[in-house]
């Protein structure tokens, strides 16, 4: 595998030149030193060669890589991925798969200035476009996979208070769109997810059982909201006959409104509760019902946990239900 030096009118320049699975492999570099290292990386590195040999990792673009994970994404967390992905696709859209590298996705995560978790989101989100697009083409190039994990931090989790609660309930009523009181209304007294709310249709309720359906969930197993006697209230306003969504688009015929995230800012922010996300609702959920004497296991039916190690970040919340339990049953033994 020679280098081939050239005279050129601006100098001399290095050309590397061999064939690999049927395919010639050429670059020319201006400095003898850099056609040295791709020589080397061609003589040493058989996913390097893969890499310049194969016609997708070429060819294909990460755009129509994200488009085409999309085609085929059933996902809850559309909207949040999406936006995710909007932003790899800024900036490495027209790169072919193959020349985005390792460095390339520590550096774009480095320039976000956003949290560690919020990083290793973003890196997970575009390692599954490439985790799909290798299973789809039988390839093995995925840089995101490369990169460490960053650190999280261990803060708890946030929990709105009486009096943030308040507030926020009054902002809702005041929003432009008139189901957002009904949204964080259910949100805080189900304890369901987002995505599980918004998908919730009104064949899915039953009122005179005081309950509401999920057909699917986040465990992929369907389960019972319990509706509070405010909730059926607030439901009863916007009550239709037919299966149509309880949150349906203004626009979109039989779909369901997911981007109501500006409502959600504009309320959350007129309560002074920047800080909040709208997943800390079922957070809150969960405390109210803990500092109420709930305990892990009937938190976690609440919530829909498939395991208890996960309601065990609730565990601190139940200490007082915990006090008054031992008080009442071990206070007599002497």
């Amino acid at each position: 595998m020679p280098i081939y030096r050239r005279k050129g009118k601006f100098g001399n320049t290095y050309r590397v030149s061999v064939m690999r699975n049927g395919q010639r492999i050429s670059k020319t570099f201006k400095r003898r030193m850099d056609a040295e290292k791709f020589q080397a990386r061609l003589t040493i590195d058989d996913d390097f060669i893969h890499s310049a040999t194969s016609h997708t990792l070429n060819n294909l673009t990460l755009s129509k890589a994200i488009k085409e994970y999309f085609e085929q994404y059933s996902g809850r967390d559309f909207v949040t991925l999406n936006g995710r992905l909007k932003r790899w696709a800024t900036s490495f859209g027209e790169h072919p798969i193959g020349k985005i590298t390792k460095l390339d996705v520590r550096s774009f995560l480095n320039s976000l200035g956003l949290e560690n978790s919020t990083q290793n989101r973003y890196k997970a989100a575009l390692s599954a476009v490439f985790s799909y697009i290798n299973e789809e083409y039988d390839l093995s190039h995925n840089p995101a996979s490369e990169v460490k994990q960053k650190l999280e931090s261990t803060k708890m989790d946030r929990f709105l208070s009486k009096h943030e609660l308040e507030r926020l309930f009054v902002e809702c009523k005041a929003s432009n769109w008139n189901r957002l009181f009904l949204l964080v209304l259910l949100a805080i007294t189900t304890g369901a997810r987002k995505g599980e709310l918004i998908n919730l249709r009104w064949g899915d309720i039953d009122f005179e059982k005081s309950r509401a359906k999920l057909e699917t969930s986040k465990t992929n197993k369907p389960r019972l909201l319990v509706l509070t006697v405010e909730a059926k209230t607030q439901l009863q306003k916007f009550r239709e006959v037919g299966n149509g969504f309880v949150f349906p688009h203004e626009s979109i015929i039989n779909a369901p409104k997911k981007y109501f995230d500006v409502h959600w800012y504009r309320a959350r922010e007129a309560a002074g509760i920047k800080d909040v996300r709208f997943h800390d609702l079922r957070h809150t959920a969960a405390s109210i019902l803990a500092e109420n004497g709930a305990t892990l296991l009937e938190i976690a039916d609440v919530l829909g946990h498939n395991s208890i190690q996960t309601t065990q970040r609730y565990a601190h919340l139940c200490i007082n239900h915990k006090t008054s339990l031992i008080d009442r049953v071990m206070g007599a033994i002497k």
